[in-house]
């Protein structure tokens, strides 16, 4: 459904429900190219981003300085629950604060499932069991490999030679370094 400025701005609650309920909303200026849309993600995403501004203004301010010598004990208080909003010269620059379970604040799932994707599943797993964690995996396969020709592991693996990023994993798996 598309709506006006105007007229967007006089039903904005109205058109907020029907976006929860998962209408799209398009809403534009007479005359002009500009238009935006509402709907349930876009609400969705503006209620993290109030969560996080939430947090923001509840959190301990912190000096870059003394963020720096405390870290520590700032990451096991962040852990716990308290976040801290550290700041350089008075301006807000960086948020510290804990991440629940369940949480993949940066999507990482995605990047690994993508990986995973891109290079089978067989040789994901492999390259998680040889390197000791997901992380590490994922690093390795997006940096250019002496084994490979200087090119990346994903690389090689997407262009069907998955088979030599297999031969290279193995002489890691053997302590040979690749």
């Amino acid at each position: 459904m598309a709506f006006t400025l105007t007229e967007a701005r006089r039903r904005l609650e109205e058109l907020v429900e029907r976006a929860v309920a998962g209408e799209e909303i398009l809403i534009g200026r007479r005359g002009r190219d500009e238009v935006a849309m509402i709907s349930s993600a876009t609400l969705r995403a503006l209620r993290g981003e109030l969560a996080l501004l939430t947090q923001a203004l509840e959190a301990t301010r912190v000096t870059a300085t003394e963020a720096r010598r405390s870290l520590p004990r700032l990451l096991d208080e962040a852990s716990g629950g308290k976040a801290f909003l550290i700041t350089r010269r008075g301006r807000p620059v960086a948020m510290l604060r804990g991440i629940e379970s369940g949480d993949d604040p940066v999507g990482i799932a995605a990047i690994y499932d993508g990986l995973a994707h891109d290079v089978g599943a067989d040789l994901w797993a492999h390259a998680v069991d040889s390197l000791g964690d997901p992380g590490r995996a994922a690093r390795w396969f997006m940096k250019p490999n002496r084994a490979l020709g200087g090119r990346s592991p994903r690389a090689v693996a997407m262009e069907g030679g998955s088979d030599r990023v297999a031969t290279v994993l193995g002489r890691i798996d053997h302590g040979v370094i690749s």
